[in-house]
C-alpha cells in the first residue's frame, strides 16, 4: 500500500469488497497490521459472489498468521465480513 512505516496509530481500517482484488494479500494485511494501533480495528467485507467461504476462511487464516485476531463476524447483506484486531 505504500504507507509510511512510522505510522502506528491507525484506529480503524476498512477493506470493503476490495481485499480479494489485491495482488499481494499478505503484504496488504501485514502493512495494515503494522499501522494499526494496539486497540485499533480492521473491518474486512467481501462479496459472496466473488469470494467463496473457503477463500474467506483462507484470508482469515492468513490474517491470523500475520498477527490479527478475529473479534467478530458482523452480518453484512450479501457479504462475508470480519472485524479484526491485533493479538
Amino acid at each position: 500500500m505504500g504507507l509510511d512505516p512510522s505510522i502506528r496509530s491507525v484506529q480503524f481500517a476498512l477493506a470493503f469488497y476490495s481485499a480479494h482484488e489485491t495482488l499481494d494479500l499478505r503484504r496488504l494485511l501485514a502493512e495494515l497490521h503494522h499501522c494499526l494501533s494496539s486497540d485499533g480495528r480492521f473491518l474486512v467485507v467481501e462479496p459472496v459472489g466473488h469470494v467463496t467461504a473457503k477463500d474467506f476462511a483462507n484470508m482469515m487464516e492468513l490474517a491470523q498468521q500475520i498477527g490479527f485476531r478475529e473479534l467478530g463476524r458482523p452480518r453484512v447483506r450479501l457479504s462475508r465480513a470480519a472485524v479484526l484486531g491485533k493479538r
